[in-house]
């Protein structure tokens, strides 16, 4: 299902995302990418440290730069 998103508030929204929780997702951080696994982390419903990490990524990849993503499943919180 596509989604129309302006914001990253939006993300965490349409996936009911929760504060300092981390996921297992699969995504592509463009079109020609190669669908993935990776971990999100999420900081703050307002968008704020809300980064996706794979151990072949350079740095974390922030949420509002990712082309697409599939939620797998709730991992831990980090409270």
């Amino acid at each position: 299902m596509k989604v129309d998103i302006e914001k990253v508030e939006d993300i965490i929204k349409h996936f009911k995302l929760e504060e300092d929780m981390t996921y297992l997702v699969r995504v592509k951080t463009a079109s020609t990418n190669v669908e993935h696994k990776a971990i999100l982390f999420v900081g703050f419903k307002n968008g704020n440290y809300c980064e996706i990490y794979n151990n072949t990524y350079d740095s974390p990849i922030n949420l509002a730069d990712v082309y697409s993503m599939k939620i797998m499943k709730k991992l831990v919180t980090l409270k």
